[in-house]
């Protein structure tokens, strides 16, 4: 029996993280004029493009069989502002060559950007969000 999909959510090739600033997220329906906006972000430390782009190249994740460290084959990211929430966020993008232990990532994630971030995960099981608009400001980069 063939299988289509890696069911098991805790290994992947492909990731999409979404990391939002460390605050409350009702904050951000109060923010009503772009200075506000800016002091929440600068206040809380969140990462700078010039950061998420260290950290992506500095990023490795584990093997699942060997515990080897990976770095990504592609990363891409791009900055958006829920319509809904108001929460500001960048998307990212990662693609592994080698199946990679989620969490190894994630936690990578986490330390290169000093805990300042809240991290939301989503299983991604191909090439589509790459292919797509996914990330309207999208940065690709092939690590060699």
């Amino acid at each position: 029996m063939k299988k289509n999909k890696d069911l098991n959510v805790s290994r992947s090739k492909f990731l999409s993280v979404v990391i939002q600033p460390n605050l409350n997220s009702k904050v951000w329906l109060d923010c009503e004029s772009a200075v506000t906006f800016t002091n929440l972000l600068l206040g809380c430390s969140f990462p700078l493009h010039t950061e998420i782009q260290y950290v992506l190249e500095n990023l490795e994740g584990l093997t699942t069989n060997t515990s080897k460290r990976v770095k990504p084959k592609v990363w891409a990211f791009g900055t958006e502002t829920s319509v809904e929430t108001k929460i500001p966020h960048y998307q990212i993008y990662l693609e592994f060559d080698k199946l990679i232990r989620n969490s190894s990532a994630y936690q990578a994630l986490y330390t290169l950007l000093a805990n300042r971030v809240h991290i939301v995960t989503k299983k991604v099981y191909s090439t589509q969000y790459r292919e797509t608009d996914y990330l309207p400001f999208a940065t690709p980069t092939t690590i060699v």
